[in-house]
């Protein structure tokens, strides 16, 4: 699942990321403006932020959650973290796989 616009793989690091964030931000293209992190809503801390945790949360279609994971593999904690915020939020949650290139189930509603 790459993102064609950026020429990077779906989960893999921006070459624009620097120490404050995206370093184009003001000028980031349609792709990035309309991208739905759950990090960026208010009830989520911190440590949960893509660049501390090692995964990207985002909506997708449907209001599910999808995890993608920065490094090669999702870290422990932040998969624990999601998968009880996906169990409260009564929301099904994925994790995306890269080498797959398919979704592999953690939560599902109830």
């Amino acid at each position: 699942m790459p993102v064609p616009e950026l020429d990077i793989d779906y989960g893999r690091q921006c070459k624009h990321l620097c120490e404050s964030g995206c370093g184009i931000y003001e000028e980031r293209i349609e792709v990035c403006r309309v991208f739905s992190c759950v990090w960026k809503t208010n009830f989520v801390p911190d440590r949960q932020r893509p660049d501390k945790s090692g995964v990207i949360c985002k909506w997708v279609d449907g209001g599910a959650l999808l995890l993608v994971p920065v490094t090669d593999e999702a870290p422990m904690p932040a998969v624990e973290y999601w998968k009880a915020f996906a169990k409260k939020m009564n929301q099904d949650l994925g994790l995306w796989d890269r080498e797959t290139e398919t979704t592999r189930s953690l939560v599902e509603k109830r």
